[in-house]
C-alpha cells in the first residue's frame, strides 16, 4: 500500500532530497493506465476479462491502443501502486488462478482528480 503519494515516484533507498522532490511532484499516471483504472472503476474485473474488455471498449471511449495483454499488466501495476486491490484469485479461461480487482479509494480520488 502506499504510504504517500511520492512513494510511486522515488524509493525508500533514494535520498531524502528525491523523496521530498518525488512528493511535491505527485503522481502521473498515463493515459493507458488512467483508461484501465476507468475499467476497473466500473466493476470488479480480472485480469483476462478486464484484457476482453478494453479491447471492446476502446473505440467506444477512445482509450489508446494496447497489445492485447496489456491492460491486465497494468492492473498489476496499478496494485502495486495502491489504485487497485486484489480482491481474490479467480480460475481464468487457461485454468489458471488470475486476481480480480477493485479500485481503492486513492483510485477513485485520482480518477475523479483527472476526469473531473
Amino acid at each position: 500500500m502506499i504510504q504517500s503519494v511520492g512513494d510511486t515516484l522515488a524509493r525508500g533507498t533514494d535520498p531524502q532530497e528525491s523523496q521530498d522532490a518525488a512528493a511535491a511532484v505527485g503522481v502521473r499516471l498515463s493515459t493507458l493506465k488512467v483508461a484501465v483504472l476507468e475499467l476497473v472503476a466500473l466493476k470488479k474485473i480480472a485480469g483476462s476479462v478486464g484484457n476482453q474488455r478494453y479491447k471492446k471498449w476502446q473505440p467506444l471511449y477512445g482509450w489508446p491502443r494496447a497489445a492485447e495483454d496489456t491492460p491486465r499488466k497494468r492492473m498489476g501495476e496499478l496494485a502495486s501502486m495502491g489504485f487497485l486491490r486484489v480482491t481474490r484469485m479467480v480460475k481464468g479461461p487457461n485454468g489458471k488462478r488470475e486476481a480480480e480487482y477493485e479500485i481503492t479509494q486513492y483510485g477513485r480520488d485520482y480518477l475523479k482528480s483527472v476526469t473531473g
